[in-house]
């Protein structure tokens, strides 16, 4: 499930950039990575609109959609992302 992604996305603004053209490819973390992030940090990003847009777009890519590529190199990449906040 992507709830908490979502409700980030939702706080930044960006669902309706999404929703509105593209092409757009986003990497949303899953349930298990947000587990590693703390409490305080999460609450940070869904009060915060400036702070979820950033986060939102390190995981989006302009203008482009992926449809295969190394999934354990992506994921490595987003699990360091994820616990830097």
């Amino acid at each position: 499930m992507l709830t908490n992604f979502t409700k980030i996305l939702k706080v930044s603004g960006l669902d309706s950039t999404l929703s509105s053209g593209g092409p757009y490819t986003l990497f949303a973390p899953n349930a298990c990575a947000f587990s590693e992030m703390d409490l305080e940090g999460y609450r940070r990003l869904i009060t915060n609109k400036k702070l979820a847009i950033d986060f939102v777009k390190r995981y989006m890519v302009r203008k482009a959609a992926i449809i295969a590529m190394d999934c354990t190199m992506v994921k490595r990449y987003l699990q360091k992302q994820i616990l830097i906040w």
